[in-house]
């Protein structure tokens, strides 16, 4: 391979090294969407309640046989 294709080829590779993009370590933007039952179609078991957003209406019966877990 000569010389000036040698330096053709670098010049092309430095060419396309160089364009711009984001950096693979930039934070993403996070998202201001809410979604639980009554906002967005979210999970349907899942409510925000104030003073996140207004108090939330919804249908149902409470079951007091479920013993929720909370683990850290």
């Amino acid at each position: 391979m000569s010389s000036t294709s040698r330096l053709s080829v670098l010049g092309l590779f430095l060419a396309v090294a160089c364009r711009e993009s984001p950096a693979p370590t930039s934070p993403l933007k996070p998202s201001g969407e809410i979604l639980d039952a009554t906002h967005s179609g979210g999970n349907v078991h899942f409510f925000l309640l104030p003073p996140i957003v207004p108090q939330p209406s919804y249908d149902g019966a409470f079951d007091a046989t479920f013993s929720p877990v909370v683990r850290s």
